[in-house]
């Protein structure tokens, strides 16, 4: 049996997600209707941070923003150990 904190992805639904690119709003509405929570789904591609509520309000479940890195600073770390 799984931990309590590993409930979630012990669900049947989370066994099979189903992954959608690039669609637009009402079909992703029609997807959400169709899977009736059954499945797990994610969006990605053309995802925008303009854009990105509105997915959210179909009612799936992940969003992937590649807006969110595209544009980011980079950021040079290190980790240097003496043995």
């Amino acid at each position: 049996r799984a931990p309590r904190c590993f409930a979630p992805w012990t669900e049947e639904r989370w066994k099979e997600p189903a992954l959608f690119r690039s669609m637009d709003i009402p079909t992703l509405q029609e997807a959400v209707r169709i899977a009736d929570r059954r499945v797990v789904l994610e969006v990605s591609g053309g995802v925008t941070l303009a854009s990105i509520g509105e997915i959210a309000k179909t009612g799936v479940d992940y969003v992937s923003a590649g807006a969110l890195t595209h544009s980011a600073p980079n950021f040079d770390v290190a980790l240097d150990i003496d043995a």
